[in-house]
């Protein structure tokens, strides 16, 4: 069953993202090491399936065509979260020091009304 959470945590080991030496065109979660991005965590602790955001583009020209996820989601944000999500798969597969990407993913979904927490 889909719902909004209001909280989750981001374990590193599986996060999958940029370094900061290299960008990269990012998924909600890589079939082939499962690692996924933090909107993908994002969905998993909102009851998504693995197999449903396996190769699932969480790059910004794509966000949008994933109205879809995302509606569900936040279904009274709706002017807020594109943007937001944009802005969310931006960071996370963006070239940047992990501090700075781990406060800007805290922030993001601070705007959507998440708590996020880190765990190494």
């Amino acid at each position: 069953m889909k719902k909004f959470v209001k909280s989750f945590t981001i374990n590193e080991k599986k996060w999958g993202r940029a370094t900061e030496r290299e960008e990269v065109l990012g998924v909600l979660r890589a079939e082939d090491t499962g690692k996924q991005c933090c909107l993908g965590v994002y969905l998993t602790a909102c009851g998504y399936t693995d197999e449903s955001l396996n190769g699932e583009r969480n790059h910004p020209k794509s966000v949008p065509n994933s109205y879809a996820f995302w509606s569900s989601v936040w279904p009274k944000k709706k002017d807020l979260y594109v943007d937001a999500v944009r802005d969310l798969a931006t960071i996370n597969d963006a070239k940047m020091k992990l501090p700075a990407r781990k406060k800007a993913i805290i922030e993001g979904f601070k705007k959507l009304g998440v708590k996020v927490t880190f765990k190494k």
